[in-house]
């Protein structure tokens, strides 16, 4: 990784398991009562803290020791948690702080996909994630101390999120660059618990944003949602940055009063699990070498907003559109040469800056 930044660290928290695939025959959602038949699919499924570090330590070199990844996290004794580990070792992700959990077994997901490639998941609510505890923050603190203003923290669902708002709260006192995920049944608590005060970067989709605002998405009213979002965030937090997805139709990002579209790359998804996760492990890797979070100056430039990789939400639609052809949740071809190939393709521009500092010349 390139010296333009200080950041030399990234600690995280949220769920690490795995899960089973089953695309869904018809089109239409499922529902309440029905009973669905679908097609058990050969895939390999990861959860939303193994996705990201998983992302986060290929492109930033951690294997080299240049950028030190440090998930906290619980896995069950079991053959899936000795495979995951295994797995995240091998992506020079720090596995010093993913304990095992006696008696219980490794977080564990059912994701469902429609023929379009949407889809959702379930995932077990008893699981080794479920004991992930304040204590286990608290004992990372040492590194907090040690890259105090040069680190990025990371809370995401699937651990308790009172370890979640500790690892946050830490996070602040050690001037840290805090980024948060939630699921939609966590926006009332998440609000209630004045999490965004400790939150620089919060990132959504539309369901959890439906859920953050009480108002359902309209595509023909999209100003009205955005505006709703940011009264509603920046109540809380004058100074947050928000990263909204949209799934084909791209992302928005908002900055100090100033929404901006990332359109959607234009590839043939083969499966859109995890994409949310890829573009937000994106926008950390974006912010560890440099990148703004959005072009402020887009407007007094002639290309369009996707033909080159100008800020955070450019290079995290990208990762995102190489995740999803990817069968699996973790594309584990991904890579800074193979993200620029694929760009290519896409007719996008790469900056002398972006390629110097992932490694790509």
């Amino acid at each position: 990784m390139s010296s333009m930044t200080n950041f030399k660290i990234m600690i995280g928290i949220g769920g690490i398991g795995s899960g089973i695939f089953f695309e869904l025959k018809g089109k239409h959602t499922l529902g309440r009562n029905e009973s669905r038949a679908g097609v058990l699919l050969n895939r390999q499924d990861f959860c939303k803290l193994h996705i990201i570090s998983h992302y986060v330590s290929v492109f930033l070199n951690a294997e080299k020791k240049q950028f030190k990844v440090l998930p906290i996290g619980k896995i069950g004794s079991d053959s899936t948690g000795n495979k995951l580990l295994k797995q995240m070792s091998e992506a020079g992700i720090d596995i010093s702080h993913v304990e095992k959990a006696k008696s219980t077994n490794t977080l564990f997901s059912v994701c469902f996909q429609y023929p379009d490639s949407s889809g959702g998941n379930i995932t077990t609510d008893n699981s080794a994630s479920n004991f992930v505890s304040t204590s286990d923050v608290k004992r990372t603190e040492i590194y907090f101390k040690r890259f105090a203003g040069k680190g990025i923290a990371l809370a995401v669902p699937e651990a308790p999120l009172a370890a979640r708002i500790k690892l946050l709260e830490t996070a602040t006192k050690y001037d840290f660059f805090r980024v948060c995920a939630f699921s939609s049944l966590e926006a009332k608590e998440l609000l209630e618990q004045d999490m965004l005060r400790n939150v620089d970067l919060l990132a959504m989709n539309i369901d959890e944003a439906e859920s953050i605002i009480g108002y359902r998405y309209n595509p023909l009213k999209l100003k009205i949602f955005l505006k709703k979002i940011e009264n509603r965030l920046t109540s809380f937090n004058p100074e947050i940055k928000i990263s909204l997805t949209i799934g084909s139709n791209g992302s928005y990002g908002y900055e100090q009063g100033v929404w901006q579209c990332i359109p959607c790359a234009l590839v043939k998804p083969i499966s859109t699990a995890g994409a949310g996760d890829a573009h937000l492990a994106g926008l950390i890797i974006a912010k560890a070498i440099g990148l703004p979070f959005i072009d402020k100056e887009i407007e007094n430039k002639k290309s369009l907003p996707n033909s080159s990789i100008e800020s955070g939400m450019a290079f995290a639609n990208l990762l995102a559109s190489l995740s999803v052809v990817s069968p699996d949740t973790i594309n584990l071809k991904a890579s800074p040469s193979s993200l620029y190939g694929h760009g290519l393709k896409q007719g996008i521009q790469f900056s002398k800056r972006i390629k110097k500092a992932l490694d790509i010349i």
